[in-house]
């Protein structure tokens, strides 16, 4: 049996289920927190603020330049026969996803003091539109 766990009535079920097993038969029981994948927002700010990077920062990096260098110093690792590979931003989860981005706008302000608003931020509209018509 696979169930998706969201609601008191729902864990009620899965308690009530368990309780009844017929305990001369094995069982197994494994139980894991579902984890979306980032989502389109995230990506699409992402690419937003390498275009601005390319565009603005005068370091001479292509957009793809600063994606590779910013997997390459912040992206998970994921061990594959016991080397630690790179994880692409397409195969994060929301939360790498979310670590990836303050990672990448920490960086930006300290290495080349250009502020890369998130969409929470006053200014983030007027980024927005500057920079939309170059993606």
């Amino acid at each position: 049996m696979k169930q998706r766990l969201k609601t008191e009535e729902d864990r009620q079920s899965a308690i009530s289920f368990i309780k009844y097993m017929d305990l001369n038969k094995a069982h197994r029981l494994t139980i894991v927190q579902i984890r979306h994948k980032r989502s389109i927002d995230q990506n699409s700010l992402l690419w937003l603020w390498l275009t601005a990077l390319e565009r603005d920062s005068e370091t001479g990096y292509t957009k793809d330049d600063f994606y590779q260098m910013f997997l390459e110093l912040f992206a998970p690792r994921k061990l594959v026969f016991s080397k630690a590979c790179i994880i692409s931003s397409s195969n994060m989860n929301t939360l790498e996803m979310t670590m990836f981005l303050h990672h990448i706008q920490y960086w930006t302000i300290q290495t080349l003091s250009f502020q890369l608003p998130d969409p929470d931020n006053y200014k983030f509209d007027e980024f927005l539109e500057h920079y939309k018509y170059y993606m």
